[in-house]
């Protein structure tokens, strides 16, 4: 008979072969590992207070952690991004040969919700970069150089921070940064991103604080972003440290802190480009998208603000807006 604790260390092992097998089988990047991780250890965690094992577990004991969920008050799509995640470690449990049956085959998602991405207005954007460039520290014009870089790209956060030096393609002697640099993506796509004027005259400044910086440290890196770890160890800054700068910025600039993340800049950046009349397979390439469809939501954002700016007309009573095919 299998102890509490015995029945711990199983579940465990069990998950660690889940996630070596993602990364042999389907090159699953860190952060895809992680965000498995997370979600099946909190799984553990409530089988584990009830003495379940993974292996012998029961459909009704996936249900009462999903239930559980729901009453922790996760969101839907939390706990959709939860259930994939147990769907896909249990077919590999049966694939495995460690279970003779798949009990997560019944589980169904909670139904998505089609809500629209959250963007932040031109003006916000503008005071927030404004309020970043005040700050002429080697940190404050890192940070000032990933802010303007995130909206002036389009990029993904994790795409960001884990930039080297040569990706710019920098030529220290003539002191000229390329308009154009390629980065690997989800999946490890390589794509094409565009670099306006200002950004790069932004960033040859930040490089040469970023050598001085790096020399008072002592210390040699690669990334583009380099931040110190808590044992002193040079690292690129991480998603989390940039979110929280991100709230820092925008207490100082009077905004609401809660309306603000990285990904909401990457939004923004869909949404402004799609107003000043960018076509949207233009949008879809400069943002990594493998499909229009992902894309084709920011339509759906500039209808919405078109019509609610036509509501500010002077024959706005006119217009009868139950006419108009609503998006939202």
């Amino acid at each position: 008979m299998f102890s509490l604790n015995d029945v711990n260390v199983q579940n465990h092992t069990y998950i660690e072969m889940f996630l070596e097998s993602m990364v042999a089988e389907r090159c699953a990047s860190k952060n895809t590992l992680e965000s498995y991780r997370i979600d099946l250890e909190q799984m553990l965690k409530f089988f584990y207070d009830k003495n379940i094992d993974i292996a012998q577990s029961q459909y009704n004991d996936i249900v009462s952690y999903i239930e559980h969920l729901n009453n922790k008050k996760f969101s839907d799509s939390s706990i959709a991004r939860k259930i994939s995640s147990i769907k896909q470690l249990f077919i590999f449990l049966l694939s495995e040969g460690i279970r003779r049956d798949n009990p997560a085959t019944l589980l169904s998602l909670p139904k998505k919700i089609n809500s629209l991405p959250k963007s932040l207005s031109e003006k916000n954007i503008t005071i927030l970069l404004d309020v970043a460039q005040k700050d002429i520290s080697a940190e404050g014009m890192r940070n000032s150089a990933m802010l303007e870089m995130l909206y002036a790209t389009g990029m993904r956060i994790s795409e960001l921070v884990t930039l080297k030096v040569e990706a710019l393609k920098y030529n220290k002697h003539i002191n000229h940064i390329e308009n154009s640099m390629f980065i690997k993506g989800k999946g490890g796509k390589e794509r094409m991103v565009i670099l306006g004027e200002e950004i790069i005259h932004k960033l040859i400044k930040y490089l040469d604080l970023r050598t001085v910086f790096l020399q008072k440290l002592k210390k040699q890196s690669n990334w583009l972003f380099p931040s110190l770890d808590k044992n002193g160890c040079v690292r690129h800054i991480t998603r989390q440290r940039f979110g929280q700068i991100l709230k820092q910025l925008a207490i100082k600039s009077n905004i609401d802190p809660t309306t603000l993340s990285p990904h909401k800049i990457r939004h923004s950046f869909a949404t402004h480009m799609l107003q000043y009349g960018a076509n949207i397979r233009v949008i879809q390439e400069l943002m990594g998208h493998s499909s229009i469809n992902s894309t084709q939501i920011y339509t759906k954002i500039c209808s919405k603000m078109a019509k609610n700016a036509m509501k500010q007309h002077p024959l706005a009573n006119n217009i009868d807006y139950n006419k108009i095919d609503h998006d939202d």
